[in-house]
């Protein structure tokens, strides 16, 4: 059950990515939260049975962001097949989505990454993120079937292509810079968005490659016979 004031989950929710970014989902406990935020515990608690009832509900407001950010992409649900046949630098600019690199977008993944882990011991989490991990395989498929690939082929490449965007979101989330606040760390080098980009390019050119039938746009020139250990990267440290 969801409090009918928006703005009391959306405190609630602030609060728990706030304890979450900072000490990770053990943290988060109910009245932790309440206290993060100014809130009453009994009121906290009256909406969100335990801690992994309020863990899951947040998660699920980070799983809205992405798919909001995911309407405004021509391989959204009910969007493909409208106008123009997508392109490669298309399908790139929705799967990078998943993979934000800076900002308030990094944070959004840290999160995702944080309770993708907590998901691995509690049942409420791992039901939610199986969720999300769906939808992502249903986008990886409309993805390939919306560039031409055979959907004999979409569907076994479309895992494929999952497994790569999560890869990728992993490598992200690992070699990004800390938190604001925490001291600086040498790191080894690490993707940009640029790189990310090319990572997903190079990735889907070499599967269109395969069926010689599809024929797929170019994205970007500078791209072209990279190989990953050119792929474009922050030198940290």
């Amino acid at each position: 059950m969801r409090p009918q004031n928006l703005s009391y989950y959306v405190e609630v929710y602030a609060a728990v990515e706030r304890i979450v970014l900072r000490s990770g989902c053990g943290a988060a406990t109910v009245r932790a939260v309440a206290a993060e935020g100014g809130l009453s515990a009994s009121t906290v608690r009256y909406y969100y049975r335990n801690q992994s009832h309020l863990l899951a509900c947040a998660f699920a407001a980070v799983d809205d962001h992405f798919s909001h950010e995911l309407g405004r992409h021509p391989f959204a649900p009910g969007r493909l097949g409208r106008g123009d046949k997508p392109r490669v630098e298309d399908a790139v600019d929705v799967l990078a989505v998943h993979l934000p690199t800076d900002g308030a977008g990094l944070e959004r993944l840290r999160l995702l990454h944080a309770y993708k882990a907590w998901g691995r011991h509690d049942w409420d989490m791992a039901v939610t993120v199986g969720g999300f991990d769906r939808r992502l395989l249903d986008l990886s498929h409309r993805v390939l079937v919306g560039l031409g690939l055979p959907t004999p082929q979409a569907q076994r490449q479309a895992r494929i292509l999952r497994a790569v965007v999560t890869g990728l979101a992993e490598e992200v989330v690992t070699l990004a810079g800390p938190p604001e606040g925490e001291p600086a760390m040498r790191l080894p080098d690490r993707f940009t968005d640029r790189g990310v980009r090319a990572a997903l390019t190079q990735h889907l050119r070499a599967v269109l490659t395969e069926h010689p039938q599809v024929v797929a746009d170019p994205v970007d020139p500078s791209y072209d016979d990279q190989r990953p250990e050119d792929l474009p990267v922050d030198r940290a440290g």
